[in-house]
C-alpha cells in the first residue's frame, strides 16, 4: 500500500484550501483588463518609468546637494565641519529608515498612497532646512526628509516590475538605475 503512488489532488482538504481566496490577492481578467498595468500602452508605461525615474533622481539629487555646502553650515551655525557632514549623513540614514516601511506598505496597499505621501514629506521637509535657524533644525529635518525621500528607491522597483513584462523590465530597470546614480553625482554641481 506504502508503495503506490497517491493522488495528492484527490486527497481529503485540498480542495478546500484551493478554494479560499486571499482577499489581499489582486487578480486580473486577461489580456483586455485596464486595470492590469501590463496592458497599459507603451506611452504611458514610458511616462510612468520616466516620472519614476525623475522622482529618485530627484530623491538622490537631494542626498548630495548639501555636501559642498558643508563649510558654509559649519561657519553659520557655529560648529565643527565633522558636525555639519551630518546633514549629508543623516540624510543618507533616513534612506536606509524609510524603505523598511515604504516597501512593505506598498505590498500592501499599492504603490500610489506610500509614493504620494513620501514625496510629498521629502518636499515640505525641504522648506525648514532652507529657512532653519541652527544646525539641529537642518539635522532633524534632513533625517526625515530622506526617511520619506525614500519612497521612490523603495517603490519605483516594484511598480517597474509591475508594468513590464521580463523581457522588456530591464531596459527600464537600466533607465531606473541611472536616474539613481546619476542623482548624487549631480547633487554637488546643483550648488
Amino acid at each position: 500500500d506504502e508503495d503506490k503512488p497517491v493522488d495528492v489532488e484527490a486527497t481529503a482538504g485540498v480542495g478546500d484550501v484551493a478554494e479560499k481566496k486571499d482577499p489581499n490577492l489582486v487578480e486580473y481578467d486577461g489580456p483586455d483588463d485596464t486595470g492590469n498595468p501590463q496592458n497599459f500602452s507603451t506611452p504611458k508605461k514610458v511616462y510612468v518609468a520616466g516620472n519614476l525615474a525623475m522622482l529618485t533622481c530627484m530623491s538622490t539629487f537631494a542626498s548630495s546637494v548639501m555636501s559642498p555646502g558643508v563649510s558654509d553650515i559649519a561657519i553659520e551655525f557655529g560648529v565643527s565641519s565633522e558636525v555639519a557632514i551630518l546633514s549629508t549623513a543623516l540624510f543618507v540614514l533616513g534612506f536606509a529608515v524609510g524603505p523598511m516601511a515604504f516597501g512593505p506598505a506598498s505590498e500592501v496597499i499599492g504603490r500610489k498612497y506610500p509614493m504620494t505621501l513620501g514625496v510629498f514629506v521629502f518636499a515640505i521637509f525641504a522648506i525648514p532646512v532652507a529657512v532653519a535657524k541652527n544646525a539641529a533644525t537642518i539635522f532633524i529635518c534632513r533625517f526625515i526628509a530622506g526617511v520619506f525621500g525614500a519612497a521612490p528607491l523603495a517603490i519605483s522597483g516594484g511598480t517597474l516590475a509591475d508594468m513590464f513584462d521580463p523581457i522588456s523590465r530591464g531596459i527600464a530597470v537600466a533607465g531606473f538605475a541611472s536616474a539613481t546614480f546619476l542623482g548624487p553625482v549631480l547633487g554637488p554641481i546643483g550648488e
